[in-house]
């Protein structure tokens, strides 16, 4: 076999081995061009949180119909429909930036370990259809951007994505609830009853006036008073109470359904907590700026 030969030979092995090295490396960076997250929401009955800010106490997201709830340790209560709504583009498709690391040695490094990582888990009746750990996330200056780090729950490799994935899944049980405690439109309004220790006082629209008794009320600070009562959402969550309300006020108008909000003293000093027949098994914590100031005093203050 003479050189000439030889060489052709060497030159199509040669041929061969590059394209088929070719093809692999293609094969892996389509692989990681793929999508990280890909879940058909239509399918998802409940998702499943461990996140880190909660001490990884299970968080269970869970839809009946079309409307989902949340719960932790056994208690159930609305969910915020608007939160969980906007978790579905992310699992519906989170697509890999790049491989950052195949070895578990990497794990703590990215934050994806059981200890420091925010699980999610997301199933479709007994069916996992997702489930992965959420870890750090860098911040870009120029340009700006967020990259988060994000490992399979059963594989080795983590891979870097776009956005700000903790922010998204690492949440504690108050930020999943309904906060929404009363939104009702201030033009529906017609009659305010407050009762207090101190009696009971009625403030009643009439013909587009209102008033408290032979009193005319100011129209600018009774307008901005009702206004309150639209979208009004909970700061602070509390735990329900036994003892009887300090003060209540029922809400009445056209067109809706009657309101009741009652303010009962908390345990520490300057403390109230509120509930709203709006918003059945939701109470909420005030100071004497919050709610309670918002509510009673400023209504009160009105007459």
């Amino acid at each position: 076999m003479n050189n000439k030969t030889l060489f052709i030979i060497f030159a199509l092995l040669l041929g061969v081995f590059l394209l088929t090295q070719l093809l692999d490396s293609d094969k892996r960076t389509k692989s990681f061009d793929n999508e990280l997250i890909a879940v058909d929401t239509s399918k998802v009955s409940s998702i499943l949180l461990y996140p880190k800010v909660d001490n990884f106490q299970e968080i269970k997201l869970e839809k009946t119909g079309s409307t989902w709830t949340v719960s932790q340790n056994g208690k159930s209560y609305a969910a915020d429909q608007s939160a969980i709504e906007s978790i579905m583009p992310g699992l519906v498709e989170t697509k890999v930036k790049r491989l950052v690391a195949r070895s578990k040695d990497k794990w703590e490094q990215y934050e994806v370990t059981d200890s420091l990582g925010t699980r999610v888990k997301v199933l479709g009746g007994s069916k996992t259809l997702a489930d992965f750990m959420v870890g750090k996330f860098n911040f870009q200056q120029q340009p700006q951007s967020i990259t988060s780090f994000v490992r399979r729950t059963k594989e080795d490799d983590i891979f870097a994505v776009d956005g700000f994935l903790s922010m998204t899944y690492n949440r504690g049980l108050d930020a999943w609830r309904n906060k929404l405690f009363t939104n009702l439109n201030p033009d529906n309004i017609t009659r305010l009853t407050f009762n207090t220790p101190e009696g009971t006082q009625v403030f009643q629209q009439l013909a587009g006036q209102w008033s408290a008794g032979d009193k005319t009320l100011d129209s600018l600070g009774i307008a901005t008073y009702l206004r309150t009562f639209k979208n009004l959402k909970v700061q602070q969550f509390g735990q329900a109470v036994d003892t009887p309300a300090k003060y209540t006020l029922n809400i009445e108008g056209n067109n809706m359904s009657p309101v009741t909000v009652q303010c009962f003293a908390g345990i520490e000093e300057g403390q109230y907590i509120l509930s709203s027949s709006a918003a059945p098994g939701m109470w909420a914590v005030s100071d004497e700026n919050g709610f309670y100031k918002r509510i009673f005093k400023d209504g009160l203050s009105l007459n």
